[in-house]
């Protein structure tokens, strides 16, 4: 995180890497509330299979893992990964779960240490115009 908000991470273009905080911030979010949040709730659903929300797991966090994993984030892209692999030994909803929130709850963290370190100073830069003044 710290090494791409140093720009010390070489991904970006027109030699800058601000836009790949924004997608960073962007993929963060999808994986934590967007994916991973969502399949922790489902698996209180009667309805939902053990096997479905397993099958379902690695088609959704494949991706953006990848993404991230490219961007600097070696730990993440291989804890998703680990996550992948065991999901063959999981034998209830509950132990799906368990894996679930503690992944969900890491990359929440990841999210929440983005938005810390954001350039918000940017924002300046592009200030809404000014409201126009109304006459009576």
């Amino acid at each position: 995180m710290l090494a791409l908000h140093r720009g010390a991470v070489p991904l970006g273009s027109r030699g800058q890497y601000f836009s790949t905080l924004v997608y960073v911030n962007g993929e963060l979010r999808l994986l934590g509330s967007a994916t991973l949040n969502p399949l922790v709730a489902a698996t209180f659903d009667p309805d939902t299979t053990l096997g479905a929300l397993c099958a379902l797991l690695p088609r959704l966090t494949s991706m953006q893992a990848d993404f991230l994993g490219h961007c600097g984030f070696r730990d993440l892209h291989a804890l998703v990964n680990r996550t992948h692999r065991a999901l063959p030994a999981l034998r209830t909803k509950e132990e799906l779960r368990s894996v679930t929130a503690a992944l969900a709850l890491y990359v929440n963290c990841l999210r929440r240490w983005a938005l810390h370190y954001f350039p918000w100073q940017h924002g300046e830069e592009h200030r809404f115009a000014p409201a126009p003044e109304r006459s009576n």
